[in-house]
């Protein structure tokens, strides 16, 4: 009974050690390829004061990390505002997110293809020209590079016009470009432009749609939601959010998760904002269908982000009280 005790003992530590390692070693693995701005100390983001037309040059350091060939796309993108509340680079053509009139795809000068042998390293030069036309605040775009894995890897052809069919981005860096041409400061304006209510996948949400209405680019913005029914006043719903950014002259679709029974009607949604010093109030009347609404009745639309963390903290409970288990049975045994 003893051997059996200290057997189970050894296979449940074993267990354990070996999750814990396999995690570690995950987490120190490198990735396959990096880039840097040359003559960056710091953060790889480059921020410039420009006069109308004005040329600058970005030199990028492009390291391989693996055993293997690495293909690279360079491209640069306007900056846009994710409905997750952050500022992203990855689209082309970012669509009516973006209503400004400055396409940074077409500010950007080099080479868009790159193939880097295993742990080779190299410098490319790129050309950022500056807009013709004077502008007001600031414009952000970034320069955006990305890997490109073949997901051909079956097929008969080799000719040197399928070297990039079929590819798909896996690992991506954003290297954000702020241009400015004067240190006159923009009073940032939001403007609540829409609210909608409907039912997306069985869920039912609240869209208030948040635009960032002056070429001004700020962080830290504080969401402080409440819906209120219009009838008797009273406030079904309420929600914090913190540590939003957005890009100029962009917009992004706030999820409202309703998750509570709610009746049809009239509702008021208020959102009290802040970045700093200053404050934004919105109120707009929407109405809740008798579709939404009946969808809020149901069970199914509840979701349950810490479901996985209960998981963990449920297994380590159980591995614990095995522990402690054998840990007594070896006692008595001696």
């Amino acid at each position: 009974m003893k051997k059996a005790s200290k057997l189970v003992f050894i296979t449940i530590f074993s267990l354990i050690l070996s999750l814990l390692l396999t995690s570690h070693v995950a987490q120190a693995q490198t990735t396959p390829f990096a880039v840097k701005v040359v003559g960056q100390n710091q953060q790889s983001i480059v921020q410039r004061k420009v006069n109308p037309g004005q040329s600058i040059k970005i030199k990028l350091l492009l390291s391989n990390n693996s055993s293997k060939n690495q293909h690279i796309s360079v491209t640069s993108h306007t900056a846009f505002t994710g409905d997750a509340g952050i500022i992203q680079y990855n689209l082309k053509n970012p669509g009516k997110r973006y209503f400004g009139n400055v396409d940074f795809n077409r500010l950007l000068t080099g080479p868009q293809r790159i193939t880097l042998n295993a742990h080779e390293k190299t410098t490319k030069m790129y050309t950022l020209t500056s807009p013709n036309n004077h502008f007001k605040g600031t414009i952000l775009g970034g320069i955006y590079v990305s890997q490109l894995v073949n997901q051909q890897s079956k097929g008969n052809g080799s000719s040197k016009k399928q070297a990039y069919v079929g590819y798909t981005n896996i690992l991506a860096y954003q290297i954000p470009i702020v241009l400015r041409q004067s240190n006159r400061i923009v009073h940032t304006k939001l403007k609540l432009k829409k609210v909608v209510c409907q039912v997306n996948n069985s869920t039912p949400v609240v869209l208030a749609r948040i635009a960032n209405i002056t070429p001004t680019v700020f962080s830290r913005l504080e969401l402080k939601t409440k819906i209120i029914n219009q009838r008797n006043k009273k406030v079904v719903f309420q929600s914090n959010q913190k540590d939003i950014s957005m890009a100029p002259l962009s917009y992004f679709d706030d999820h409202l998760i309703l998750n509570k029974g709610l009746s049809a009607g009239n509702y008021i949604l208020s959102i009290n904002a802040q970045s700093g010093k200053r404050h934004w109030l919105f109120r707009k009347m929407f109405k809740i269908n008798t579709k939404v609404a009946q969808a809020t009745q149901t069970k199914n639309y509840r979701h349950h982000p810490d479901y996985v963390w209960a998981v963990i903290i449920l297994g380590v409970a159980i591995l614990i009280f095995m522990l402690t288990f054998v840990y007594r049975l070896g006692k008595r045994q001696r």
